[in-house]
């Protein structure tokens, strides 16, 4: 009989940067796919209580960027070495931004370089600088839901992958696990990082498609910045940008998207869910 596998999930208040609606849907696919869930808060796994002889794979689904002083560099150092150790790391939306350079530095991936138009309105800390009706806002919302191209999961001859529709590790994801629109909601959108010694190639399983339309923004207060032509500009280099992606860190195996499936409807959203934890979760 197959062990069963234990994921840890990352859980806290949303001072400390955790969407806790995003995390209830991980939590709801995992346990039905027969994962034991314990959530672990920042200062937690700061504490040392995430280790591979304790779980498979760690999950950190959306938020906001307060996350980074929540976790500190102890929290950021344990992620690593559980990872590196052989444990699953699977990220969404925000997940996905702290596994890139940045941050964890666990998979080869950055920012893109127009990316600021879709997340710079936090700040380092949303709620800090928006209140609703405060005619200084500055910020603004983007969400909708963004169209998506797969790759086909094709092995690269050399082991690395920087091309649409190319597979390095033999990550490519089952027919019925790869939805065409998905929710985003502030989506940071990547491109290739530099790659640390510890990382191998990223394999490249889905960009983003040409038409955006499903995706909107909506400015806070009247001083906004933002413009429309600058937003469909930002929309327009979205086009072949990654939007899910994998690697490996040491002996871990790492799956980020910049979207939301654990938030969108459909059986092909909750099976790409299921597959990240399932695949993040082999072991090395």
């Amino acid at each position: 009989m197959a062990s069963i596998r234990k994921l840890a999930l990352w859980w806290d208040t949303e001072d400390h940067g955790c969407n806790q609606a995003s995390a209830h849907c991980v939590e709801k696919v995992a346990i039905e796919k027969g994962f034991e869930v314990t959530k672990l808060s920042s200062r937690e796994i700061a504490e040392g209580k995430l280790g591979t002889s304790a779980f498979h794979c760690f999950c950190m689904g959306g938020g906001e960027l307060s996350a980074r002083q929540a976790l500190g560099l102890a929290g950021f150092s344990a992620i690593r070495t559980f990872v590196a150790g052989g444990g699953g790391y699977v990220g969404f939306c925000l997940g996905a931004l702290m596994a890139c350079e940045k941050d964890l530095h666990i998979v080869n991936l950055a920012l893109m370089s127009d990316g600021a138009v879709f997340t710079g309105c936090f700040d380092d800390s949303f709620c800090e600088h928006h209140n609703f009706g405060d005619p200084e806002d500055r910020t603004w919302m983007v969400s909708g839901h963004a169209k998506l191209v797969w790759s086909d999961g094709a092995p690269a001859d050399d082991g690395t992958v920087i091309d649409e529709g190319q597979s390095s590790q033999g990550s490519a994801l089952e027919v019925d696990a790869r939805p065409e629109n998905v929710c985003v909601s502030h989506p940071p959108v990547l491109t290739l990082g530099s790659i640390a010694p510890e990382n191998t190639g990223v394999d490249i399983l889905a960009t983003f498609a040409g038409d955006q339309s499903g995706i909107e923004f909506l400015p806070f207060g009247p001083k906004c910045p933002l413009t429309e032509e600058q937003f469909q500009s930002a929309l327009e280099s979205m086009h072949g940008q990654i939007a899910v992606a994998s690697g490996k860190h040491g002996c871990g195996r790492v799956f980020v998207t910049s979207t939301h499936p654990e938030m969108t409807s459909g059986a092909e959203s909750a099976a790409l869910v299921a597959h990240m934890l399932e695949r993040a979760s082999s072991i090395c």
